[in-house]
């Protein structure tokens, strides 16, 4: 999201040649453009690192990070998300990023950490 990162994240991603998708291109939903992104990223890369930042999602599901993502992802798009890089068998290593128990409601981004893990293992 634009209003959740720095304007120094997005032109060093830009120096860099670094790809990404913004949350607003979602909308709930992986749009055939976004899908056609994920595909070309996945079509460049012999190998792929798989982490799953948990700032992104929507801080609704996951409070327990140091900079929450008013309208972020929902955990469903990001299960969508994961199946598809999945698929590629180009991934090999599943990471979670960007937790923070202090700010955690009921151990809600845990939770959801450790269940998508889970997911994504036996994907």
């Amino acid at each position: 999201q634009r209003t959740s990162n720095t304007q120094a994240l997005f032109d060093y991603a830009d120096k860099t040649n670094t790809q990404y998708v913004l949350a607003e291109e979602l909308m709930g939903q992986i749009c055939p453009p976004v899908k056609d992104k994920l595909d070309h990223f996945i079509n460049q890369h012999d190998v792929i690192l798989f982490t799953i930042c948990m700032d992104v999602i929507d801080s609704a599901y996951a409070p327990g990070v140091s900079a929450n993502a008013v309208l972020g992802l929902t955990p469903f798009t990001v299960l969508e998300l994961g199946r598809r890089i999945l698929q590629s068998d180009k991934v090999t290593s599943i990471s979670i990023a960007e937790t923070n128990p202090k700010y955690d409601i009921d151990q809600r981004t845990a939770k959801l950490a450790a269940h998508f893990l889970g997911h994504f293992i036996h994907c």
